[in-house]
């Protein structure tokens, strides 16, 4: 006598059970002001009933809890969200460098002041690059002059 195998079914975790196609006898319900435990075809009426969906919230519960809602509507709403929060993530990231260049002889006040437009460029999400030049000559005749732009 040889067996028969049936396939094993490969349940993919992020696909949501949804009315009929939810396999438990038994589910607790959680609607409004109903949380408790219900057959599966009592708790489908009460969401037919109301026009919407039954869906299960938490498939490794014993039993299985559900939730009813319109579906539809909750994918429409985390899909937006996931649309804003992605702009929002490029907002952050994809800011136009700015640039900011500066000789060692700057004056303290115009030093100030493009101090005030890195410190802008920054509350705008933009990364900052400041450049400081001098010559050689300035470096030769004051050795610390490097150190003195930088506590500037």
């Amino acid at each position: 006598t040889q067996q028969i195998v049936e396939p094993r079914k490969i349940v993919n975790p992020t696909l949501q059970l949804l009315n009929e196609g939810i396999v438990s006898e038994t589910v607790r319900l959680i609607y409004g002001d109903i949380n408790e435990v219900m057959s599966h075809s009592k708790a489908l009426k009460i969401a037919q009933k109301d026009n919407l969906d039954l869906v299960v919230v938490a498939p490794q519960a014993d039993p299985v809890v559900c939730k009813i809602m319109n579906y539809k509507r909750e994918q429409y709403k985390k899909k937006v969200y996931m649309k804003e929060s992605k702009k929002k993530q490029k907002v952050a990231t994809m800011g136009q460098m700015k640039e900011i260049k500066m000789k060692s002889t700057i004056a303290d006040h115009d030093l100030k002041i493009k101090c005030k437009k890195a410190a802008d460029a920054l509350k705008k999400l933009h990364p900052v690059r400041i450049l400081m030049s001098t010559t050689l000559k300035l470096l030769k005749e004051t050795p610390t002059l490097l150190k003195d732009m930088t506590d500037k």
